[in-house]
This record gives C-alpha cells, sequence and structure tokens, in this order.
C-alpha cells in the first residue's frame, strides 16, 4: 500500500488486458526487464508507463488506461486481490490434495477475472 502509484499500477498491469486497440489480444503487460534475481526485491525500480510489454509490444500506460482515474482506495483493493491471486497461484502448485487444488484455481480464476473487470468477487 505504501508503494508509489506507479509501481501499483505496474503491478495490475501484469493482470490488466492491453486496452491499444481492439485487434491486441494480449490478456496482461509482460516487463521487458524481468528481475534478474531468483526473489522480488521490493525496492526494485519502479517501471515507466512507457515500457513495452514483452508479449505486445504496447505500452505498460496502453494496459492500466482504465486505471488513470481510479480512486486509490480502489486500487489498494484491486492490489490485495493481486496478492490473493499470487498466493493462491503458489498454492495451486504446492497442494497435493486434488479437491483442494480445485478450490485453489477456481478462487485463482474468480479473482483474475475480478481484477480485469474491476469487478467484486461472488462465490457461486
Amino acid at each position: 500500500r505504501s508503494f508509489p502509484r506507479a509501481k501499483k499500477l505496474e503491478k495490475l498491469g501484469v493482470f490488466s488486458a492491453c486496452k491499444a486497440n481492439d485487434s491486441c489480444k494480449c490478456n496482461g503487460w509482460k516487463n521487458p526487464n524481468p528481475p534478474t534475481a531468483p526473489r522480488m526485491d521490493l525496492q526494485q525500480t519502479v517501471t515507466n508507463l512507457s515500457e513495452p510489454c514483452r508479449s505486445c509490444g504496447h505500452t505498460l500506460a496502453d494496459h492500466v488506461s482504465h486505471l488513470e482515474n481510479v480512486s486509490e482506495e480502489e486500487i489498494n483493493r484491486l492490489l490485495g486481490m493481486v496478492v490473493d491471486v499470487e498466493n493462491l497461484f503458489m498454492s495451486v502448485h504446492k497442494e497435493e490434495d486434488t479437491d483442494t487444488k480445485q478450490v485453489y484455481f477456481y478462487l485463482f480464476k474468480l479473482l483474475r477475472k475480478c481484477i480485469l473487470q474491476m469487478s467484486r468477487p461472488v462465490v457461486e
């Protein structure tokens, strides 16, 4: 929550479909300079909004344009879901019980969709 807004947008860009044009099907910004260290350093440099996506070539700004006028509170809510998605991703891969794994995967997909659509999760 204490990250600068640009860092928050970078984190959300990974889960945001490209909005450069209707023909681009990229579903998340990929950093052209992934970290070289095995663990993510919290103090790593903030990416510029003009950085191109490794996948589609459009800028980070093209992936997060829908977040331009969104409140800090809403950005933080979405970031909370990003943290949950990242934890669920790790849990899906570590979990050995098939039923539990399916529940984690369902929640993972639900939260990813909610981040993309900026909606609130509803478990059915």
